[in-house]
């Protein structure tokens, strides 16, 4: 594949990245400023993330992650990435991420569903830990 077309097809993943965001309430969430791009600019800007995208034959998460950790402003870092697909097969796209990351989701998430207090979490935690 040409530069200029792995470039239009990264971008465009990183458009349609910033979109799933927006569709789930990010509404700032827009590919980030590529060309003139600073050191800690995400590939998708607008979130509480440092968000990398990887489209390709066999994105290397442990790759990204490094550029993801290297190039953060201090947010927590993900990867998003899609495998390239033959033409008829679903897509498959995948995330990476430090365990630290996924542990704060998991966090956010127990207390959402549980509609705990930050006290009442403290509380479940020592449970589960007997």
């Amino acid at each position: 594949m040409s530069g200029a077309r792995s470039r239009r097809k990264g971008a465009n993943f990183e458009r349609e990245v910033a979109g799933w965001f927006r569709d789930l309430g990010f509404d700032g969430a827009r590919r980030g400023p590529h060309g003139m791009q600073r050191d800690d600019e995400a590939d998708v800007e607008g979130t509480p993330w440092h968000i990398e995208c990887k489209v390709g034959k066999r994105p290397n998460p442990r790759a990204a992650l490094k550029q993801a950790e290297e190039a953060t402003d201090g947010r927590p870092v993900v990867v998003v990435m899609r495998d390239n697909q033959a033409p008829g097969s679903p897509k498959r796209d995948w995330v990476a991420m430090p365990w630290s990351v996924f542990v704060g989701l998991l966090i956010a998430f127990l207390i959402v569903s549980k509609s705990l207090t930050a006290e009442q979490f403290a509380e479940y935690l020592k449970d589960l830990a007997k």
